[in-house]
């Protein structure tokens, strides 16, 4: 369980890192690793201009990610009392529908900001609260989130 919470929860901030790469990039901070862009012969002052370089080392990060929040998903399903299985559920599957905006936004991700609705939080809330946060239901979600 030590081990699938800490992807789980690296997988939780390498999301918000990906989440906000263009808003972090304009004000001239950049986390990709700097031999990553070297090897693609990109500087992070670049990848604006040339977002189809940078999309390979991007997407590298999200199938990160996506293992990170699969560890997630592993490790709250593990959790028998429901509650606190919901409660833990929940940032997995907001971050599997995060994952999966970025990914549909392709090599221009890091010109827009990528927010899951506020209504399909909600839907994901009431699901779980419904369901007494089975394991059948964290499952459904979480491959639906991924869509």
């Amino acid at each position: 369980m030590l081990a699938l919470g800490k992807r789980y929860g690296m997988a939780l901030q390498l999301i918000n890192v990906l989440r906000d790469a263009g808003s972090d990039l304009r004000a001239g901070r950049c986390y990709f690793p700097e031999y990553e862009l070297s090897a693609a012969h990109l500087t992070a002052s670049q990848i604006f201009s040339e977002p189809e370089r940078f999309h390979p080392i991007y997407r590298t990060w999200l199938d990160k990610a996506k293992t990170g929040l699969a560890c997630g998903i592993q490790y709250s399903r593990a959790i028998g009392n429901r509650r606190v299985r919901a409660a833990t559920v929940l940032p997995a599957l907001i971050g599997a529908r995060t994952l999966a905006l970025l990914d549909a936004a392709g090599p221009m991700v890091a010109q827009l900001t990528v927010k899951v609705p506020r209504r399909e939080v909600r839907q994901m809330i009431l699901s779980l609260a419904v369901t007494c946060a089975s394991r059948r239901t964290i499952d459904v979600i979480f491959e639906r989130a991924k869509l």
